[in-house]
């Protein structure tokens, strides 16, 4: 018991810390200067926000400074996020989460501007994201103590991982706290004890990539998110819009966060390819999971129905339960399904059959029994007859309910103009893509429902919070539904890419190295016409100059180089015939720019800014592709400036491709053993047969810029002058002096790694036996004569200029 005066100091604290809650809304200030409520006092923050996902910010100070610790909720996703990190003071990790995440409803502590850094990272969330609701409030009401409390009470200990650590984690408790005072005041939500799940999310083992690289790279079309989500685009963009085969919005969300951000884990990875290898082995599986998924609904609202309460009822809300009650019995026939048919398939891989015994959870069973001891579904079993007879069972056809309509059926497809429905259903109406229409037996059905609705709202709705009070225990194997059904998705549409066009395995090891490796844009745009480029870095040799013309393919392999790293990563086959390739944690690009007038950037200012973030934070398991570095300022500072560079890259160890026209650049390959220079030819027609294709050894051909220059109206003194001089600056850069031995010892030990490469790949595929190998001989004389032919070219090229002398 507690005494008197504890008691009374309880209760004053208790009212203390109402009356600060009440000024919460009143606190929150847009950075602007403009505050959230209205002049009549009424709260405008849901109106303002544009984002579903809200992102609170705590950043460190004094022994803590240079931390970073964040909160996120997804109001359409039934969990939290936190995280803890160490940031640069361009703040690019909490950047990229931001973006990867699209939590554009941004709230970060306002207190001790004086100091500086609370203003330092406004201005650069506001600069990065112009349209992002970006607002501030006092640093009091960042308190750890109370988010522990808080994290306490509402997480769900089976469904959520949270380690022991993230209990020190200060910075990510306290913006919990905010986070989840924000979510009541703006959203008005309210979790149940125990139900929430609560994910502590890392930055080390995903592989970062700069937002800025998401669009040079193609990655993803920044600009036009709606039309990366089509599942079916008319023509294939982007890198997303080629891999996305997934038939759910969960599984949706899921490749897109892995091509942002691709796992650094190894045994991640190679757990997703083996279920790969098997539904491409049992394409009829594939396609059997793919049409039942098809008709199963997103679990998230029906957990955020279960795990929300509210004070108040409204008939709209009951509609919502009601709906979310029927889309969960709908699930819960279709994980069956799902059980059985993998079960049936007596499928080998690990993660599919972790999947499985997550659906086989008994659990299910119980949800389904409350559900149907207190839901009649006979007009669910009545309506299936009626699919199933006048549609054939045709998964794309699905009972669906609406507030302005009620119940009524709704047909997706492609062909939503021309495609015929039966005449025994009425109320047809056709949109771009679904039909939606009605029989007889439903409209009755509508009809009986609306002679009494708020009786019956009413009365279902005290059912439907029976039933949820009900199945509280078990709402874990929900978020276990959720998590499998969008893993399944995920990895089918990842295996239909894979069969759809030719594509290999790929190992991983410390060698970056492709064989015949595609364009995957290009290649699934038109494979029959995608030039095939082999890309091969070493440890000892892992950087590659790359020079040519323009319009030869350089920008192009640079971004394929890229591509297919972040395809192995995700646990996706690659478009080619022979892969090994190394675990990257960051990938960095410095693509081609434009003045950035908004910033106040010029092109050179925006490429030197790329250039300085890969200077300082590329290491050895990073992957760098630099395009045309230093091209918007004079010749002179532009070489000087890519011959720094370079050589710092090279003290990284960094795995790195740099195409540039400066030639000079090339020379550096006399200076150091990892560097290896390619070109490619120019696009004649007597080099059609070398058309885009990489070619080892630094470029010597002809200048053929001037081409371009002929077909405009240049004065023929100009442009004669103009080849005079660029002959004679080519004559100056090819009297360098040449180091054979070095050539020669580059040489040696390039094909040392492809020796080596080639035996541990015969040795894998063919055991002890495999010198026996046809094919295994007839690659290691086709190597060893390559050797023997390049060496022989260097001794040639060495006579010749001891004779010229």
């Amino acid at each position: 018991m507690y005494s008197n005066k504890s008691l009374q100091r309880r209760q004053r604290q208790y009212i203390s810390e109402s009356r600060s809650e009440e000024k919460f809304s009143n606190s929150l200030i847009r950075l602007n200067g403009q505050s959230l409520l209205d002049t009549t006092g009424n709260n405008t923050t849901t109106r303002n926000n544009s984002s579903d996902v809200v992102i609170v910010i705590m950043e460190g100070r004094g022994s803590n400074e240079g931390q970073i610790g964040i909160a996120m909720h997804d109001v359409r996703h039934p969990e939290i996020n936190l995280c803890e990190f160490v940031d640069s003071r361009e703040y690019t990790t909490l950047k990229t989460m931001i973006n990867v995440h699209e939590a554009y409803d941004i709230v970060i502590q306002n207190g001790n501007e004086e100091r500086g850094s609370t203003k330092l990272l406004g201005e650069a969330l506001m600069t990065a994201f112009p349209d992002a609701s970006l607002q501030s409030i006092s640093s009091k009401y960042f308190k750890s103590e109370r988010g522990e409390r808080q994290l306490n009470s509402l997480m769900n200990a089976e469904v959520s991982t949270v380690s022991e650590g993230c209990l020190r984690r200060s910075l990510a408790l306290g913006a919990l706290a905010v986070l989840l005072k924000y979510i009541h005041e703006t959203r008005c939500v309210f979790f149940r004890v125990k139900s929430l799940r609560i994910k502590e999310i890392g930055v080390d083992d995903t592989c970062m990539i700069d937002f800025v690289s998401w669009e040079s790279l193609e990655i993803i079309d920044t600009d036009d998110a709606s039309k990366a989500r089509k599942c079916q685009m008319k023509q294939k963009r982007t890198l997303m819009s080629v891999l996305n085969h997934t038939v759910t919005t969960n599984g949706y969300r899921l490749l897109r966060s892995n091509v942002l951000q691709p796992s650094t884990d190894v045994n991640v990875i190679e757990s997703r390819q083996e279920a790969i290898e098997e539904l491409i082995a049992k394409p009829q599986l594939k396609d059997k999971l793919k049409r039942t998924l098809l008709r199963s609904q997103e679990l998230d609202r029906v957990i955020a129905m279960c795990i929300q309460t509210s004070t108040s009822w409204t008939v709209r809300d009951s509609e919502a339960k009601i709906n979310q009650i029927i889309k969960l019995i709908q699930t819960l026939k279709v994980i069956q399904v799902i059980r059985e048919l993998l079960d049936s398939a007596r499928v080998k891989s690990n993660l599919l059959n972790e999947k499985t015994e997550f659906l086989k959870d008994p659990r299910f069973d119980q949800i389904m029994e409350i559900l149907i001891e207190k839901v009649d579904d006979t007009l669910l079993d009545g309506r299936a007859r009626e699919i199933a007879q006048h549609f054939h069972n045709n998964a794309s056809v699905r009972l669906s309910f609406s507030q302005a309509r009620g119940f009524h059926y709704t047909f997706v497809t492609r062909q939503a103009e021309t495609v015929t429905i039966p005449r025994h259903f009425l109320e047809v109406f056709r949109n771009r893509t679904t039909v939606t229409f009605n029989s007889r037996e439903v409209i009755a059905y509508n009809d009986r429902l609306d002679q009494a609705v708020s009786e019956m709202f009413l009365a279902s709705d005290v059912i439907v919070c029976a039933m949820i009070e009900e199945m509280q225990p078990m709402i874990p194997v929900l978020y276990y539904a959720m998590d499998a059904l969008s893993t399944i998705d995920f990895l089918c549409g990842l295996a239909t890419y894979s069969d759809l066009r030719e594509t290999c395995r790929p190992s991983f090891g410390p060698s970056f190295s492709v064989s015949q490796g595609r364009h995957p844009i290009l290649d699934w745009a038109d494979s029959e016409k995608t030039i095939t480029n082999d890309t091969c870095l070493t440890r000892d040799r892992r950087f590659g100059i790359i020079t040519g013309p323009n319009m030869a393919g350089k920008s192009t392999y640079l971004k394929q180089v890229a591509q297919i790293s972040i395809i192995a990563q995700m646990g996706c086959f690659i478009p080619a015939n022979y892969a090994s390739l190394p675990i990257f944690t960051r990938i960095f690009s410095r693509m081609g720019h434009n003045d950035e007038l908004m910033r106040n950037k010029s092109a050179f200012a925006s490429e030197m800014s790329d250039a300085a973030a890969i200077v300082q934070y590329a290491d050895k398991r990073s992957l760098v592709v630099l395009d045309e570095l230093a091209r918007s300022t004079s010749t002179e500072e532009g070489i000087a400036i890519t011959y720094a560079i370079c050589e710092k890259v090279l003290e990284l160890q960094s795995y790195t491709f740099l195409a540039t026209h400066f030639l000079d650049i090339a020379a550096l390959a006399n200076y150091s053993n990892a560097i290896d220079n390619y070109h490619f030819l120019p696009q004649t027609d007597e080099n059609s047969f070398k058309k885009h294709k990489l070619l080892r050894g630094q470029y010597r051909g002809p200048l053929y810029g001037f081409e371009l220059i002929e077909l405009s109206t240049f004065p023929d003194e100009v442009l004669q002058h103009a080849q005079q001089l660029a002959a004679e600056l080519r004559a100056q850069v090819e009297d360098t002096e040449r180091d054979y031995d070095s050539e020669r010892r580059r040489v040696k030990v390039f094909m040392s790694h492809r020796l080596r490469e080639s035996a541990e790949y015969f040795m894998e595929m063919h055991g002890e036996k495999w010198k026996e190998e046809p094919a295994a001989i007839e690659k290691m004389k086709s190597l060893r004569n390559y050797m023997i032919e390049e060496l022989a070219k260097i001794d040639r090229q060495e006579q010749m200029s001891q004779e010229s002398e």
